[in-house]
């Protein structure tokens, strides 16, 4: 494994303890989802960037995965 993907992973791991911690400790199911969400799209875009190797395609793609973020994100937020 190259060693410029260990932190990334290392950050992905962190990310889904939060995201753990999150679900089980927050009182609030509101302010659960809010936080998961995050985590979730923080996520996304890690595995996007350094896995799917998307820092290094067009414009045209990081353009497009940052709307699909944008329109999941409005989509769940509306639903409430």
């Amino acid at each position: 494994m190259k060693k410029p993907l260990i932190p990334v992973l290392a950050a992905l791991m962190l990310l889904s303890a939060a995201t753990t911690l999150a679900a089980t400790f927050v009182g609030q199911p509101k302010q659960a989802a809010w936080i998961l969400l995050l985590l979730a799209l923080m996520k996304i875009m890690l595995v996007a960037l350094c896995f799917m190797k998307l820092r290094q395609a067009h414009p045209f793609w990081k353009t497009a995965l940052f709307f699909m973020l944008v329109v999941i994100g409005a989509a769940i937020l509306l639903a409430d």
